[in-house]
């Protein structure tokens, strides 16, 4: 779990070629490239153990995302909730720089 400097808990989940995603993990990520998930840690849903990862905010391709480690800018990860569901730069460069060593 990170915490973004606007004091938001979120959680992260890589998903690779092969993993289940989705509403109730119905789906299956079929293309080359993993993805990164975003989920609200404050949702009741979510737990430590990664049994419940939160509520949902945003999913980006690796190969999208993993640009802004050289811009260090941060991002909006839902555009009708700017304020409260977006990163700054310096916590979205550490989870990339986290990220990275379980993709590269």
């Amino acid at each position: 779990m990170y915490t973004a400097k606007n004091g938001i808990p979120f959680n992260v989940r890589i998903v690779k070629t092969g993993d289940r995603y989705g509403l109730h993990d119905q789906l299956i990520h079929e293309k080359p490239g993993a993805m990164v998930e975003f989920y609200d840690a404050r949702n009741p849903e979510f737990d430590e153990t990664g049994n419940k990862r939160g509520q949902f905010v945003s999913r980006y391709y690796w190969r999208t995302i993993r640009n802004h480690l050289k811009t260090g800018q941060g991002i909006c990860l839902h555009g009708a909730y700017p304020d409260t569901w977006s990163i700054d730069g310096e916590t979205l460069g550490t989870i990339l720089r986290d990220v990275a060593q379980f993709i590269e």
